[in-house]
């Protein structure tokens, strides 16, 4: 049994090809025979470029000759003159007994010459100096064709390559032609004696002369055998003319065959598709109206696409209702998602189908990583938003061994998903509610009193910003970034009492807040997407103060009245000053409260300690925190301000500044981080509040490239700025050197409510830091 499947497909293959066996025979053969004209075109055009050297080389051999010819007549004519102005010279001078021989030589010859001639003993003798300047560069043209002559003749007869007078190198291969043969032999038995010739004249030049005998024995042979030479140059044109013509005519028998051949090819294939396409075309239309039927009456979305994720034109009837969009044949899945779900998804759509598509992928196991499964889809039909739930299927469509196409199915499952939505957000509710009751019932009863009266003021003032109304961009970015501070804030308080539900409820405020201020066209529609998180927030709360009010854990207060607040000022002490971000006081105000003594019994000590602790633990790092808390004297709203202050340095002294443990032992420190953080009152009734710890220090590139990205300087200025001046970008919104966004970082927001905190209580901030030591806030207030 397990080998009748192969068995079947193999006998299905085959049954497929036998079928176009004939159609497969005529097209190889047409391919054959285009192929086999192709090459033989390539040879025939190749053979007549090397024909056509070979000609040129022969017709280069018989201008040589004649070339030759002239260059010997006219040395002969300059030797005949030179001789007769010797004979004028000496007939005109008297004979004197004391002069020397070589004086009748021109004084301008070489000695070498001079040499040569003194040992002849015949008069006919011309040395070279007694020739013009035309007739020296004839000699050297007789050398040269000497040479070019017998180097091509060589290469007829044994192949090798010639350097025409135009530079052209060409190569030839060694003469097989008969009538060629007989025309280079021809050739070789006049030029052989001719060569010794020009060899013993050319030998004589050398010595600086000629001798008339020499060159009347060239010239006579020059006259008698040139014609013949020349003859058998065209003679050898002749022969390799003949046969390229030949090769011609035998090339155009070849094509026309060729090409009648494959006329009858082409004609025999095009009238045997056609028939199998008719015969095709009957059982395709039977097979195509079954698929047309399941198409119509199906209830899910079907449709196929290619690797490109392209829609093919058939698809079930219930696709385009489901999907909200008409006439999607031939677009893009992506094009028609686009808008519709979110970039994430989108993008990953891209990478699934491209995975469905490789062989190497296990179909079952891929289809768990599929985006679209129950996935939001939003569109506007008839200028109304529609949401819908949607779920995607894909299942690969092979074709033999090969991925041919993904068939995808889609169901509309909204009502299945509101329903899941809601019991799923019930249950959350109830584990929240859970979570909340089990954090009370263990926590300290002050702090949570405070926390209670802190969360409540929050929240009222964020309500209260969402109630005022603002004209322009800027004011409502300064709205965004009011309710920011007052949501950080309480995230941060409610981290420390690791009150998991305010968290997430904070973290989905911040998201929607920091959205609004990276909106460069701010409306104020933009802010009603906040009032649900903010209702949920109020429920939570509300929950809050109610079990607490049925547990009778501890008095809460709600009524707040404002108290203005002035300016804090800040000096410098051995350490950078600040005072142009801190000096304009908040808008918000201070409630006013009976004057009540805090200390540490209340709690705060563990608070810190747990807070630091948890902070490190997500963080990776290791901190020791030495804590003392002196607020014996102050009113409960400015501890809670202090607090607050000392929950944002000590998550940024965490976060920013103390290293991984790794890190902290490579530059020689121990993998443990200390923290400080001191309140304590001074003799003069001031109060100190000193956050400090032993990191990295303050990165004033990172400070200033952060404050760059969020648009709050440009590079020019920051190229110009001092310590002074970039320590001020820590207290800017949207400013922070976290390398990502996380619960504890990344926002930006932490200084500016220090910032805010500071202000409402009059405060002095001193800041000292320095690279891989520590870094110190040190706050001064006067109460």
């Amino acid at each position: 049994m397990a080998d009748s499947k192969p068995t079947a497909n193999t006998h299905t293959t085959g049954s497929k090809y036998k079928k176009y066996s004939t159609l497969i025979i005529l097209v190889v053969s047409f391919l054959l025979l285009i192929l086999g004209m192709l090459a033989l075109n390539f040879i025939s055009t190749n053979r007549f470029a090397t024909l056509t050297q070979e000609l040129d080389v022969s017709s280069h051999q018989g201008a040589i000759t004649q070339q030759l010819s002239k260059n010997l007549l006219d040395i002969n004519l300059y030797v005949d003159t030179a001789l007769n102005q010797q004979d004028n010279t000496q007939s005109t001078q008297s004979p004197s007994p004391v002069q020397n021989p070589k004086q009748t030589i021109d004084s301008q010859s070489t000695d070498l010459a001079e040499q040569s001639i003194n040992n002849l003993d015949t008069g006919d003798i011309v040395p070279l100096s007694d020739l013009p300047q035309i007739a020296l560069y004839k000699i050297e043209s007789i050398q040269e064709q000497r040479d070019d002559f017998e180097h091509a003749l060589k290469a007829f007869k044994q192949g090798g390559e010639v350097t025409l007078t135009s530079g052209e190198t060409v190569t030839l291969t060694a003469e097989t032609n008969p009538d060629a043969v007989k025309a280079l032999e021809e050739m070789q038995e006049i030029w052989t004696p001719y060569l010794g010739l020009l060899d013993n004249f050319i030998a004589e030049t050398k010595q600086g002369y000629i001798d008339k005998q020499t060159s009347d024995y060239l010239v006579d042979y020059t006259r008698l055998y040139n014609l013949a030479l020349l003859t058998e140059a065209n003679n050898l044109s002749s022969a390799l003319n003949q046969q390229a013509s030949k090769q011609t005519q035998i090339q155009i028998y070849i094509l026309i065959v060729g090409v009648i051949t494959a006329f009858i090819l082409f004609f025999m294939i095009v009238f045997g598709s056609l028939r199998q396409l008719l015969q095709g075309d009957e059982k395709l239309a039977i097979a195509r109206q079954q698929a047309t039927d399941i198409l119509r009456t199906v209830n899910d979305g079907l449709f196929l696409i290619n690797k490109d994720l392209v829609i093919d034109s058939e698809y079930s009837n219930q696709l385009e209702p489901i999907l909200g969009t008409k006439n999607i044949a031939g677009r893009k899945l992506t094009d028609i998602l686009n808008n519709k779900i979110n970039d994430k998804e989108l993008e990953t759509t891209n990478t699934f189908v491209d995975q469905l598509y490789s062989n190497w992928v296990v179909e079952d196991l891929i289809k768990e990583l599929n985006p679209l499964q129950t996935i939001s889809y939003n569109y506007v039909e008839n200028d109304t938003p529609v949401q819908k739930y949607l779920d995607f299927d894909f299942s690969r469509v092979n074709k033999g061994d090969e991925i041919d196409r993904v068939l995808v199915s889609v169901r509309d499952v909204t009502a299945a998903k509101i329903l899941q939505d809601k019991l799923e957000k019930e249950q959350a509710q109830n584990n929240r509610q859970f979570e909340m009751i089990s954090n009370i019932l263990s926590m300290d009863h002050v702090l949570l009193g405070e926390f209670i009266d802190n969360t409540a003021h929050r929240i009222e003032q964020i309500n209260e910003t969402l109630k005022n109304t603002a004209g322009n961009t800027s004011a409502l970015h300064q709205k965004a970034n009011s309710i920011y501070r007052h949501i950080h804030g309480l995230k941060g308080e409610a981290s420390a009492l690791r009150f998991t539900a305010y968290i997430d409820l904070s973290e989905a405020i911040e998201q929607q807040t920091q959205a609004l201020l990276t909106n460069h066209n701010l409306a104020g529609d933009d802010f009603l997407p906040l009032a649900v998180h903010l209702d949920e927030l109020m429920s939570l709360h509300q929950f809050v103060i109610e079990l607490n009010e049925r547990l009778h854990l501890v008095p809460t207060s709600s009524t707040h009245n404002t108290k203005s607040t002035k300016p804090i000022t800040i000096s410098q002490r051995n350490s950078t000053a600040y005072d142009d971000e801190l000096k304009k006081p908040p808008q918000e105000h201070k409630p006013t409260i009976n004057t009540q003594e805090q200390s540490q019994s209340n709690g705060s000590n563990a608070y810190f300690e747990q807070f630091a602790q948890d902070i490190a633990t997500r963080q990776h790092k290791q901190v020791t925190l030495d804590y003392q808390w002196q607020d014996e004297g102050l009113n409960k709203q400015d501890a809670n301000r202090l607090k607050e202050i000392s929950i944002q340095l000590l998550r940024n002294a965490i976060v920013h500044g103390i290293e991984l443990p790794d890190e902290r032992e490579q530059i020689g420190k121990s993998p443990v981080g200390q923290l400080t953080l001191n309140l304590q009152r001074e003799a003069n009734g001031k109060y100190q509040l000193i956050c400090r710890d032993d990191g990295r220090g303050i990165p004033y590139d990172k400070l200033k490239q952060s404050a760059i990205n969020a648009g709050h300087i440009t590079a020019e200025q920051a190229q110009s700025m001092t310590k002074n001046d970039i320590l001020q970008l820590l207290f800017l919104p949207m400013v922070s050197t976290a390398e990502q966004v996380s619960e504890d970082a990344g926002k930006g927001v932490g200084m500016d409510i220090v910032k805010h905190e500071i202000q409402a209580l009059g405060g002095k901030l001193t800041i000292s830091s320095q690279i891989n030591d520590h870094t110190q806030f040190s706050i001064k207030i006067d109460r």
